[in-house]
């Protein structure tokens, strides 16, 4: 019986593909349960400074600008008053919602 080097090389590399495939994937979580979610921090848009709004996905200076402007005039009361800002439509509320406070305050910042 001749060995053939092709053969040997092929089997080899079918071995090594099989193995592969048959390799563990990660562990199920125990009793289903979900891992655990990120921790964020929420801002409220009456307390938070420029720099901090600036790190909401979304904003960036001229939409931060405009709500520090809109927020002079008066406090916003919840998410859906982020609408009165010029730039800010459903989509980027949406956008922003995770990263909001679910409370505002009633005293901005100036």
């Amino acid at each position: 019986m001749r060995i053939d080097g092709r053969r040997i090389l092929c089997g080899l590399l079918l071995a090594q593909a099989i193995l592969w495939l048959l390799r563990p994937g990660p562990a199920p979580a125990r009793g289903g349960a979900r891992p655990p979610e990120r921790l964020r921090i929420r801002l409220d848009p009456n307390l938070a400074t420029e720099e901090e709004l600036l790190l909401l996905d979304g904003l960036g200076p001229a939409r931060v600008r405009a709500l520090l402007e809109t927020r002079k005039e008066s406090p916003f009361h919840g998410p859906e008053d982020l609408l009165s800002v010029p730039g800010i439509g459903p989509i980027t509320l949406e956008r922003l919602r995770p990263d909001l406070a679910e409370e505002f305050s009633g005293a901005p910042r100036r």
